[in-house]
């Protein structure tokens, strides 16, 4: 029998038999199974995380945890994409002891150099993700992430459209549209009414997309729409509406202008005419009834507005 120190602060009597042969190995008989006992108690449930793990299976362990923490589906999609073409790749055949300061610190300079400091960034965070929990486990003294050299950020100046500047968008667009039609190509989404939109409320594109009309109340005097989510790309699903916007402050509810109101108005009316009820997206693809990426959105409104001759547009907001 031995008294233990438990991971919970109290010490119990840890006790355990054997039968001896005889009377000499009586003591190591029992002495064999006390020692295991022990053992047991003092390893920690599941994977046993240690200085000389790799990389690559700590970084497995990680992930099971990660995907428990309820973050966004583009997020968890991003980490596990930096995860296995970046991170694994680069320091993955190390052992955990192996991740000095100045070994991370190589490898996230050498990502910087090819890959941009944004991907660099997100190859910290992941990599921080990872030996902090090796850190809670023991097999680290601390997190060597916090020690690297800062990946600095550079942050583009946000601009609000002029009045001349929407005028000649929407002009573009109008132009661009009825061209389209002309020549019997019709476009996948009304990039018009999806601007009109984002220029009512401030939401980026995946968000204005993502708009259902459950989020729209048109009966007030004041006619309100409410940002409740946006357009993901689920890998084997395809395109979806992601029940929450890309941060929590962007979940806000719009009082409509009139332009905005007559839009959905009009919107509204066509749908019903064509007997599709109002229980899909008031911006829904023209084709199948379902959200367009935002990426194509992204690049027909760079391109109506070069085409349109008007003024290079500055990019929604990140």
């Amino acid at each position: 029998m031995a008294r233990f120190r438990d991971f919970d602060g109290v010490t119990r009597k840890v006790e355990a038999r054997a039968t001896a042969t005889s009377k000499n190995d009586r003591g190591a008989k029992a002495e064999r199974p006390l020692i295991a006992a022990l053992t047991d108690r003092a390893m920690p449930a599941g994977e046993d995380i240690t200085g000389d793990m790799r990389i690559t299976k700590l970084a497995l362990i990680w992930w099971a945890e990660f995907e428990d923490t309820g973050r966004a589906l583009n997020t968890r999609r991003r980490y596990r994409d930096i995860m296995d073409n970046y991170v694994c790749p680069g320091v993955g055949g190390l052992r955990i002891r192996e991740a000095t300061v100045s070994t991370l610190d190589r490898f996230l300079k050498t990502m910087r150099t090819k890959h941009g400091n944004a991907t660099a960034k997100l190859c910290k965070t992941v990599l921080s993700g990872m030996l902090g929990l090796a850190a809670r486990h023991g097999a680290l003294d601390g997190n060597p992430l916090r020690e690297v050299a800062t990946i600095p950020t550079s942050h583009k100046e946000v601009r609000a459209l002029t009045v001349a500047e929407v005028g000649a968008l929407r002009a573009g667009l109008r132009q661009w549209e009825a061209s389209k039609k002309q020549a019997g190509h019709y476009p996948t989404v009304d990039m018009l009414d999806v601007v009109d939109i984002m220029l009512a409320t401030g939401a980026r594109i995946g968000e204005a997309l993502a708009i259902r009309w459950k989020d729209i109340d048109l009966k007030t005097a004041r006619p309100t729409v409410t940002v409740n989510g946006t357009i993901v790309y689920m890998p084997g699903q395809g395109l979806t509406i992601q029940d929450h916007p890309k941060t929590a402050n962007s979940r806000q509810r719009y009082f409509l202008p009139a332009f905005a109101v007559e839009m959905l108005l009009r919107r509204q009316i066509g749908q019903l005419e064509a007997n599709r009820g109002t229980s899909c997206s008031p911006l829904p693809s023209v084709l199948s009834g379902t959200p367009t990426t935002s990426a194509s959105s992204g690049a027909q409104r760079v391109t109506t507005s070069a085409s349109s001759g008007s003024p290079r547009i500055p990019s929604e907001r990140r």
